[in-house]
């Protein structure tokens, strides 16, 4: 039975030893805990109370304290500086009025509605940016599309007309061959005495049949006899008189036979320089017959006939149609 009691005995001594071994770490972990809380109370005190210094004496502080004050207000400086970059990278900003931060669009403040400047001098520089742009578009529209007409529009290749030696008595510019008129200033250009052409050779004149012409017939108001109806007289038709070398319309410059007193092919009036020998007249022949032919006409105003090649009648100067 001894043994068995010392076994027991031992057992108990040991759980004993181990209880209070066990309860005696426990109330150390716990000491050490409370330790360590009130260790953060005071560090916290000591941070207050060096916050509260440095707020309160910045400027006169001691010189143990100078150097972390310095310390201090470069990491200030610092973090100030990361911040100001986090909010360009955010395009935020700080109102001046409240100190809240806001976008730098914004034409007032989100909080106090105070005017913001940034967010004002933004929208200008965006509306002008955009009117620049919008004119060089317009430009450029512009541009191609005269640049289209341009070539659509046919391209033509103006010829100086032919000079002649003369020049304009009115502005001096010279005068285009076979003007009538300065095509600089409009000036009429005074012809000199015309230049006489030089006289084809003619062939040597046939013989020929004068040509006759005959009156035409009036209708009659009521039907006749045959008796009653008169006979045609046929009229000679004088043939065209050459031109002679000194005479030339003043107006187109061709030239005007002699005995013609309008000009035969615009008919203008000409002045007769040397009179015209008479021609010899043609013998009428009487109870001739009627020949009927397109190229005869007669002057509506004097009834004297007119050649076929002539639009103006010779005599009274009456435009003949054809």
């Amino acid at each position: 039975m001894s043994f068995f009691d010392k076994l027991g005995k031992t057992i108990s001594d040991t759980t004993h030893s181990v209880v209070e071994k066990t309860k005696s770490s426990t109330d150390t972990i716990r000491l050490n805990g409370l330790i360590s809380d009130e260790e953060r109370l005071i560090n916290a005190a000591y941070l207050n109370m060096g916050k509260k210094y440095a707020e309160l004496h910045s400027g006169d502080a001691e010189p143990e304290f100078q150097e972390f004050l310095s310390a201090i207000a470069a990491s200030q400086e610092k973090i100030s500086g990361y911040r100001e970059q986090i909010r360009k990278n955010k395009h935020l900003l700080v109102c001046q009025s409240c100190g809240a931060e806001i976008p730098e669009t914004v034409l007032f403040c989100t909080k106090c509605g105070a005017e913001n400047p940034v967010g004002k001098r933004l929208a200008e520089e965006r509306a002008a940016k955009e009117a620049a742009e919008r004119a060089q578009r317009e430009a450029e529209a512009a541009a191609r599309q005269a640049a289209a007409q341009q070539n659509a529009q046919p391209q033509y290749t103006y010829t100086q007309p032919p000079v002649s030696g003369e020049v304009c008595p009115s502005c001096g510019k010279p005068r285009t061959a076979g003007a009538m008129f300065c095509t600089f200033c409009g000036s009429r250009f005074v012809s000199a005495e015309p230049t006489a052409p030089a006289a084809p050779e003619m062939p040597a004149a046939q013989p020929t049949e004068p040509e006759v012409t005959y009156a035409p017939e009036e209708t009659p108001a009521a039907p006749e006899t045959a008796a009653s109806i008169p006979t045609p007289v046929a009229k000679p038709i004088p043939a065209a008189v050459p031109a002679a070398p000194g005479r030339t319309c003043p107006t187109c410059g061709k030239p005007v036979p002699d005995g013609n007193r309008f000009c035969t092919c615009c008919g203008a009036k000409v002045d007769e320089e040397t009179p015209a020998a008479p021609a010899a007249p043609s013998p009428v022949l009487e109870n001739a017959a009627p020949a009927a032919s397109a190229a005869e006409r007669i002057c509506p105003t004097c009834g004297n006939p007119v050649p076929p090649q002539n639009k103006f009648c010779t005599s009274c100067g009456t435009p003949v149609g054809e």
